[in-house]
């Protein structure tokens, strides 16, 4: 699956209540309910949707929309 921010939208909207139109920029800050447990969330639906395996470091980072779409298209 082709990895651009069309499908990240998606996976944002499925996990987070409060998603804003996201933009390379937006951080988890910009998101009042990405806390810890959401962005598990996040993370498990990521793995799912793009048939991908985060390592812990990866999870680790991924803090931003810019950071997310490095990591899955290095995959």
């Amino acid at each position: 699956m082709e990895i651009n921010l069309s499908n990240l939208q998606d996976v944002f909207n499925e996990t987070f209540d409060d998603c804003p139109t996201l933009t390379l920029e937006t951080t988890k800050e910009d998101i009042d309910s990405w806390d810890s447990i959401n962005h598990l969330n996040l993370i498990l639906e990521l793995e799912d949707r793009f048939d991908v395996e985060l390592t812990t470091e990866e999870i680790e980072s991924l803090d931003t929309v810019q950071k997310i779409m490095d990591v899955l298209q290095s995959k």
